[in-house]
């Protein structure tokens, strides 16, 4: 989701509504494997400033953390 420039800078790109889905199901079960006790939305808190998405990226997967079982 983050392309390179010519220049050295970086260019956050959309994702579709499928791949944010699929990489919070991955961090779900990265949290399961390292027995974590923290839910989706408390570890994504913790890193989210470490973190580069396209603002339309970002909403929507601010949107899926409040409303689905990622809470948890």
């Amino acid at each position: 989701w983050m392309l390179q420039e010519d220049d050295g800078g970086m260019f956050c790109l959309e994702m579709t509504p499928v791949y944010v889905k699929e990489m919070l199901c991955d961090w779900k079960g990265a949290g399961k494997a390292q027995k974590s006790e923290l839910s989706v939305k408390e570890w994504y808190e913790n890193h989210k400033t470490k973190m580069r998405f396209h603002p339309k990226t970002r909403d929507y997967l601010e949107k899926l953390l409040d409303e689905r079982c990622y809470r948890s």
